[in-house]
């Protein structure tokens, strides 16, 4: 015991592998002895039951294919057809030597053999009779060889199944007992192995286990140590005994402990730091934004009351429900709708201008951004909106954008840049004035003035003031291509007159 103890790691693990290869290849004597008798009985139940059964069988079928030769022959009134048959029926008998030479060898019991040589007699006054109705067939006698046929011919052929079928039916049995007889011996094989396995394995754990105690007798400190720290105590150690391979893991598992303790105080704080941050960033966009999350179908998970207020929901009514609650049912049935789910759940961020719809009823336009959340495998798990209310500022671009056509239906306009050259003109503008938007586009505003006045200093005064961007309106005279020169007063912005 004391050497087995002085001995090193490698050569304990030694002993351990050495006895269970002893084990595995004692086992594997015996499996391939029992693999060799079973071998031996299969092949004993396949040369004298099965190929026996097979051959009976070819023997039976082959019958019944002369007798329907004979018939064919009978049937037949030409003499290719005559000669047809009677060359199937010389290569069934052919065919039939054969088997029956085959067959012969592999009887076991003297039973059997009287049995067989019944089935030969029967055969030869089979052919006997055989050879009277094709003579009578031959000669065109047909109903006479057909009335040979089923007087004779049929119960012969009857006799010659009967005794196939009883060779049949005896081989079976033979092969049964002999499958029987081979599960007995497989099953006394298996008991007998399975005894020399339990009683080797029974030996092998009991030197592996005397081993396996030798050897984890030190580990104890170490096992314990690292349950403790598993359990959240970072500050547990090792105890260390002894300076073999066991003690120097307890030193090494040790420092690898204190590193471990000292790397999770830093993380704890780099989390906190980070969930911090996350969590006032969060607050921030909640207080400010109206904020929702989706599941991936579209069903509200849950909204801050940013969002409910907006919407005039209470939580409890939108919770479930899918997306398409707060907007208009036409809007849902739009394929840009539809292919907006679709890039969510690709994991794509979707962000712009959206019609909404109030629970009253009452349209809203809001300024969104789609987030897709994945996780850590890079699934997307759901999806949150923030949102802001534009409404006001949308109505108010709508007007604008309506009061300007209005504008410019009703009275003539002409943009200029910065430096006095012509941007554009409105019709109402070109048909006053009589030109066409190529003639001024890109001059400079002078051209419809007096030469006097574009040269004077109140011009160069006028052009000054719209650049700092001051408004002017008054009379001012253009020049009128076509007659004459009109008199209009349009008011007058940095960016028109």
């Amino acid at each position: 015991m004391k050497k087995l103890q002085d001995l090193r790691m490698v050569m304990k693990l030694a002993v351990i592998a050495g006895m269970f290869m002893v084990i595995v290849m004692l086992c594997g004597l015996l499996s391939i002895w029992g693999l060799y008798k079973t071998s031996q009985q299969a092949e004993t139940i396949y040369k004298v039951n099965l190929l026996p059964v097979r051959d009976l069988g070819d023997l039976r079928a082959l019958v019944y294919k002369m007798v329907g030769m004979i018939g064919l022959h009978v049937q037949a009134y030409d003499s290719a057809s005559v000669t047809n048959a009677e060359e199937a029926i010389s290569t069934t008998d052919k065919e039939m030597d054969v088997l029956l030479a085959r067959y012969a060898p592999s009887i076991a019991t003297e039973a059997d053999r009287e049995i067989f040589e019944e089935f030969k007699g029967n055969w030869s006054k089979f052919k006997e009779v055989r050879e009277k109705v094709l003579q009578l067939s031959r000669l065109f006698s047909k109903d006479a060889a057909g009335e040979l046929r089923m007087k004779e011919l049929i119960p012969i052929r009857e006799a010659l199944l009967a005794k196939a079928k009883t060779l049949i039916d005896t081989n079976e049995q033979q092969a049964e007992e002999s499958y029987q007889g081979s599960q007995a011996l497989s099953t006394q094989l298996t008991l007998a192995m399975t005894g020399v396995f339990v009683i080797l394995s029974m030996i092998g754990l009991a030197v592996v286990w005397l081993i396996a105690k030798i050897i984890t007798k030190n580990l104890t400190n170490v096992l314990t140590a690292a349950e403790a720290i598993s359990s959240g105590n970072l500050a547990a150690r090792a105890t260390v005994t002894t300076q073999d391979e066991v003690g120097q893991l307890a030193e090494a598992f040790n420092r690898m402990a204190g590193s471990l303790e000292t790397a999770a105080v830093n993380q704890v704080k780099a989390l906190e730091a980070q969930a911090a941050e996350i969590s006032g960033v969060t607050t921030a966009i909640s207080r400010s934004q109206a904020v929702v999350e989706f599941n991936m179908d579209g069903t509200v998970i849950t909204a801050n009351e940013n969002f409910l207020r907006c919407f005039g929901y209470e939580l409890r009514e939108v919770e479930g429900k899918h997306h398409r609650m707060f907007c208009d049912p036409a809007h849902t049935n739009r394929g840009e709708y539809i292919e907006l789910w679709r890039k969510l759940g690709r994991g794509e961020y979707e962000s712009g201008v959206y019609p909404r719809r109030r629970k009253n009823g009452q349209d809203m336009w809001i300024q969104a951004s789609y987030n897709p959340i994945v996780n850590v495998e890079g699934k997307v798990q759901r999806v949150v909106e923030y949102a802001t209310d534009i409404t006001g500022q949308k109505v108010a671009a709508i007007e604008s954008e309506g009061l300007l056509r209005a504008v410019e239906r009703g009275q003539a306009v002409i943009e200029f840049s910065l430096d006095g050259t012509v941007r554009n003109a409105n019709a109402m503008f070109l048909d006053l004035t009589g030109y066409r938007l190529d003639e001024i586009k890109g001059r400079h505003h002078r051209m419809f003035c007096d030469v006097e006045y574009s040269g004077s200093g109140e011009y160069t005064a006028f052009w000054n003031k719209l650049n700092q961007g001051e408004f002017d309106a008054g009379p001012i005279v253009d020049g009128v291509k076509a007659v004459k020169r009109s008199g209009f007063k349009p008011p007058t912005t940095p960016s028109s007159t």
